[in-house]
């Protein structure tokens, strides 16, 4: 009894038998096994190319967006910055170049934004809570992130947002949050209450009682009491070398002698207590331990020029 051989063919990564071998014709050559096709990496990176990223997917170094027209392309590069490039021409970039290798994602709640291996948030697009759910880089090379049909909440055409400077441990701010404006009632050497003494050097500012009072500066609180000589309730301060701030006619306050505070940490709230024709908050640098008049303090948002009537906008957080 003969016995049938059976071989094997490689096909597309896989085994599969072939059926039983057949022998050589005498008249003509073998059969041969067709070649298998060659992909090329071109080829691959093109059958692999998308316009589109979704939430929870991450792109890492190296992996790229396709415009649908294949003109444009967003890719992550190895220097951790993010482009949009036509041709080698760049369109838009986040900026984060020579940060180390970096990963772009788009979270569940709709940020994109660009982060260190470690999580360290780089860039954003500031789309928080907006409910964008894709990515898509259109034919114009524009990102477009989307929250529904046709709806955009973002594009690489939206001015980016300056990032904040952060806090200077060694200046001064106003003594209110960040982003609110109070007019200056009084400026130092004012005629109704600040042309002499401790006070000479003072600002008032026109704040409504119960409004919110920060550190300018972070230190060490020194006194908070009634203050004798028409201070009302009042904070002390102190920044060291005898260098106090002074927060005055205070409704009430929310710190306790010797603690330690933070630049822009809350401490009181404004009032109209002591010698007061109205409610306000007197701000002013003074020594320790007298409560002398120093100097006109120099601020980060005025520096030392305080005009009657202009409104002052903190920048304190």
């Amino acid at each position: 009894m003969s016995t049938v051989a059976v071989t094997a063919v490689a096909f597309a990564g896989l085994l599969l038998p072939a059926g039983p071998a057949q022998a050589a014709s005498p008249l003509r050559p073998a059969a041969t096994s067709a070649a298998a096709p060659v992909v090329t990496k071109a080829a691959a990176a093109k059958a692999k190319a998308t316009d589109t990223l979704l939430t929870g997917t991450v792109m890492h170094a190296g992996d790229q967006l396709v415009s649908k027209n294949g003109k444009y392309r967003m890719v992550v590069q190895a220097d951790g910055n993010v482009v949009v490039l036509h041709g080698k021409k760049a369109l838009f970039n986040t900026g984060t170049f020579g940060k180390g290798r970096t990963n772009l994602v788009l979270g569940p709640k709709g940020d994109l934004v660009v982060r260190t291996a470690k999580n360290t948030v780089l860039w954003r697009s500031h789309t928080k809570g907006k409910g964008a759910y894709k990515l898509v880089i259109n034919n114009a090379g524009t990102l477009i992130l989307y929250k529904g049909k046709g709806r955009g909440v973002w594009t690489s055409k939206t001015p980016a947002k300056p990032a904040p400077k952060p806090v200077d441990a060694n200046a001064f701010y106003l003594p209110f949050p960040k982003g609110v404006s109070y007019r200056i009632n009084q400026s130092p050497g004012g005629s109704a209450s600040h042309s002499s003494g401790n006070s000479r050097y003072a600002i008032d500012f026109g704040m409504p009682t119960g409004s919110v009072v920060v550190a300018s500066k972070a230190g060490t609180v020194r006194d908070a009491k009634w203050v004798s000589g028409g201070g009302g309730i009042g904070v002390l301060v102190d920044h060291g070398s005898n260098v106090c701030t002074f927060y005055a006619h205070l409704s009430s306050y929310s710190v306790s002698v010797g603690q330690k505070v933070k630049t822009g940490q809350r401490i009181a709230l404004s009032g109209a207590t002591g010698n007061a024709t109205g409610p306000h908050l007197h701000f002013s640098l003074v020594s320790c331990s007298s409560y002398g008049a120093l100097k006109v303090i120099k601020t980060v948002e005025m520096g030392t020029s305080y005009p009657q009537g202009t409104m002052a906008k903190s920048q304190n957080g």
